[in-house]
């Protein structure tokens, strides 16, 4: 049998005691910074209808930039979701993109990436990314980013999750599984991501780069895919 060990810290003494946490340089600062986790608020609640917060105000829809792309695999819609849900967050997230913390915000519980606890609808994830042209973004090579699950539930056909409010960049990505009529082992996975940061450069610079970690993204699940 396996036991974890999970973190049960008060919010007022929570920038103390993350030193007790296996986190990235990037992703430590970042809660440092935070001080009071409970403060933690997602920016958007659903992709399509709801607005775009920013310090409490919306932001204009005609600002907001919007991304897609399309993955086909040769498996199910079924067996791409089954398989997406199995995958422990470490090995969900080992590319450009790499899972550093889960923060369960109602229980005020704390799980970094020495355990295995699989994320669940409301959680916080704390990635720790790795850019190519991070000079352009006024980043380091290594940037943190947080984000809560809105939708994530293994029985439906769409999950998304919102960016935080503590994010330079503001929005949401929602990841759609859509079956093929013509084929019943083929899936479509379609990631949308809205976003805003306010600054122009930067969200010029946001697509190319969203992408290429998308791209990774995909190509590690792919190889736990050809795992089976």
């Amino acid at each position: 049998m396996k036991y974890f060990i999970v973190f049960f810290i008060t919010f007022s003494s929570l920038a103390d005691d993350i030193s007790h946490l296996s986190l990235a340089k990037p992703v430590k600062k970042l809660l440092q910074e935070v001080g009071d986790l409970s403060t933690l608020n997602h920016s958007m609640s659903c992709f399509d209808e709801c607005p775009l917060r920013n310090e409490g105000k919306e932001v204009d829809p005609k600002n907001i930039k919007y991304h897609v792309k399309d993955y086909i695999f040769g498996k199910s819609c079924e067996m791409i979701k089954q398989k997406m849900f199995a995958l422990s967050p470490q090995e969900l997230w080992r590319g450009t993109s790499k899972f550093d913390l889960i923060y369960r915000q109602d229980r005020q519980e704390l799980f970094d990436k020495t355990q295995k606890e699989s994320p669940i609808e409301g959680d916080i994830i704390f990635l720790n990314l790795q850019l190519k042209f991070d000079l352009l973004l006024g980043f380091g090579k290594k940037i943190p980013v947080a984000f809560r699950l809105i939708d994530f539930d293994q029985n439906k056909d769409v999950l998304s999750f919102s960016y935080l409010q503590n994010n330079q960049t503001k929005g949401m990505q929602k990841v759609s599984f859509i079956s093929s009529y013509q084929k019943l082992d083929m899936c479509r996975v379609r990631h949308e991501t809205k976003y805003w940061s306010g600054k122009k450069l930067r969200d010029k610079l946001y697509g190319p780069q969203h992408e290429k970690l998308m791209d990774d993204f995909y190509s590690k699940f792919s190889e736990k895919l050809l795992e089976e």
